[in-house]
């Protein structure tokens, strides 16, 4: 009696626990993580039970109800997104009939070698009454049922595992063609699946033969086509993830390419414009220095008058240079907009930023603040990194705790003594630096949007050997979550395919000179940190 039931609830019991999980890897939950995997895994297996087993059989009457019993716990449970739910409900439905055949070939060779056991015991005259026949028949039975169901658990769940770990594009919204794209092969395999049942079963005066019995070699052929079809749906998977990575990769680098080529029209322009604008000050403040030597000459203390008015013409005039100079004119023109913008919005904007160029000639900037040996330590220690690791060095998430599971608190004073290089030729390329200061700072900017109070951003660059770090640190309010497929993190805007590939475009503009990004998360006195480091290597 035990035999009868034990195999239909056993496979009923792990469709409905690995139908919960699979679901969850997929799909927005309404309620919390445990109480959707206790009452979907509960409502599912007493509906498979006494529903789904003794009214359907494995046509596509069967099929049709698995697949709507389905799609309504999916709708209880789960938030509405008809396309990721057809994959979801059809890729468990096909692998579920699919891997019928294979447990049904497993079922049968099991099955012998249990006959062969049972036969031994009794030639062997080790089985000598019924009531020992009739315990060793069930005791080989439960352990054949147990090592098919086992094996169906197996197989089922390295297939579901196998779905969900390629579908690595979960914040991916199916279009119409994409969708039917995935559940082609699904719909296909079922198609087969019953198929393969008609030639199957063969009956023949009212009595029902497998096809297995007078052509056992079909149990090797039905167990190829099964895994055939099982393998058909996970390609189509996987070669789907790899068409949407490529479409994001070669959007983004079209984005990249389109802002390279854009700033390279700006840089032209404004270099110009800003060597006209300081020869133009150069000659006007000569020309107005002479007016005031001759106004002094002939007017005498009759001047002040003059003399002021003059005065705030050098005060205008001094408003055409930048109140910062980096070594770029264009690197100049990013900071003194981020200052200007700094400005209006109340965030306090600290620079200490030196362009990089050849042949260096050390010399000292800034000055020695509290704590400058801690910074420099850490410096070092990041250089070490990057120069163990120059071409991977991007640290996912990269936020530092405590044994305890606690943030750890940063450093009070973040600025230092910082040692420059005053250059004379190039070694990044100014586009370079311009994409990454850009989109930096534009995401610095957007993360103190939502603050009260103080806010700051600060930027500054250093040398150390031949390696050059950009650090940029701002406060932050949002939380942050990290894909699990580039480590970067992910863009809170509602628009994800048209944004969050600034990190994307400087982790790109630093990979060109064999370096990295590493990102630091960290608190002080009840404030986030974001800090982003962008490490590349110099050509000397």
């Amino acid at each position: 009696m035990i035999d009868a039931y034990f195999l239909p609830f056993a496979i009923r019991l792990i469709d409905a626990i690995l139908s919960g999980i699979y679901n969850q890897k997929f799909l927005s939950q309404k309620y919390s993580k445990k109480i959707t995997l206790i009452f979907w895994a509960l409502i599912f297996f007493l509906i498979g039970i006494f529903l789904l087993e003794p009214y359907t059989s494995g046509g596509l009457a069967g099929i049709l109800a698995y697949i709507i019993v389905n799609f309504l716990l999916q709708a209880l449970f789960f938030q509405k997104d008809f396309a990721k739910l057809l994959f979801v409900n059809l890729t468990f439905v096909a692998g579920k009939y699919i891997i019928n055949y294979i447990i049904c070939v497993i079922f049968i060779y099991i099955g012998e070698i249990t006959n062969i056991i049972i036969n031994y015991f009794i030639s062997n005259e080790y089985i000598k009454t019924l009531e020992q026949a009739k315990v060793l028949t069930q005791t080989t039975n439960l352990i054949h049922f147990g090592i098919t169901v086992l094996i169906y658990a197996v197989i089922f769940s390295f297939y579901l595992f196998f779905i969900s770990k390629k579908y690595v594009c979960q914040n991916h919204s199916l279009n119409f063609k994409e969708s039917a794209y995935l559940v082609f092969p699904c719909v296909t395999s079922l198609f087969i699946y019953i198929t393969l049942r008609k030639l199957i079963l063969i009956v023949e005066n009212g009595r029902t033969y497998l096809i297995f019995d007078t052509l056992p070699e079909t149990k090797i052929w039905v167990a190829t086509i099964s895994f055939l079809l099982l393998g058909t749906i996970i390609a189509t998977d996987i070669l789907f993830q790899y068409f949407v990575q490529y479409n994001e990769e070669s959007r983004k680098r079209i984005f990249l390419e389109n802002q390279v080529i854009q700033t390279k029209k700006e840089v032209t322009e404004i270099e110009n414009i800003y060597s006209d604008i300081r020869g133009l000050r150069h000659d006007m403040q000569s020309h107005i220095n002479s007016i005031l030597l001759y106004v002094r000459n002939i007017a005498g203390k009759n001047s002040n008058e003059i003399e002021s008015y003059i005065g705030k013409m050098q005060e205008t005039l001094g408003k055409l240079d930048f109140s910062y100079h980096s070594g770029n004119p264009i690197i100049d023109i990013i900071i003194h907009q981020a200052q200007q913008r700094a400005k209006q919005e109340g965030i306090s904007f600290c620079v200490n930023f030196v362009y990089p160029k050849n042949k260096p000639l050390l010399r000292a900037e800034g000055v020695a603040i509290q704590n400058n040996r801690e910074k420099r330590d850490e410096r070092d220690e990041r250089a070490e990194r990057f120069e163990e690791c120059p071409k991977s060095l991007h640290l996912r998430g990269g936020v530092r705790r405590k044994s305890d599971g606690r943030v750890t608190e940063p450093e009070e004073n973040l600025n230092s003594c910082h040692i420059h290089q005053s250059l004379s030729k190039d070694l990044v390329d100014v586009y370079d630096i311009a994409v990454i200061l850009n989109n930096a700072l534009e995401n610095a900017f957007e993360a103190c949007q939502n603050l009260t109070g103080e806010k700051f951003i600060n930027l500054h660059s250093y040398l150390k050997g031949n390696l050059f770090f950009i650090e940029i640190e701002n406060d932050f309010a949002n939380p942050i979550t990290f894909n699990e497929t580039t480590g970067l993190p992910e863009s809170h805007k509602p628009d994800k395919n048209n944004h969050g590939v600034g990190l994307a475009n400087i982790q790109k503009s630093a990979k060109k000179y064999l370096g990295d990004i590493d990102i630091e998360i960290s608190s002080n006195n009840g404030r986030q940190r974001f800090n982003l480091t962008v490490m590349m290597k110099l050509p000397y």
